[in-house]
């Protein structure tokens, strides 16, 4: 049987956040879950050209995982 994370993740989850009990029951269900991305940046954007023409792409980097997220600057939104 495996658990989704081992004794010493938690041990240092403990140590980190202080021994919060939340802490360990959210990092529990972002493995079980996977990251809700609630702590990103401002919206980022790169541009480049290439052979097509110029290129913009608009994108939030989440704090927690380091995913980055597509974000639509006209609306402010993210895109799902």
């Amino acid at each position: 049987m495996s658990y989704p994370f081992t004794s010493e993740e938690l041990r240092v989850d403990r140590q980190r956040e202080g021994g919060n009990q939340m802490s360990v029951m959210k990092r529990l269900f972002e493995r079980l879950f996977g990251c809700s991305h609630d702590s990103t940046t401002w919206p980022q954007t790169k541009r480049w050209t290439d052979e097509a023409g110029n290129h913009v792409e608009s994108y939030l980097v989440c704090l927690d995982c380091g995913c980055e997220l597509p974000y639509d600057v006209a609306n402010w939104k993210r895109v799902a």
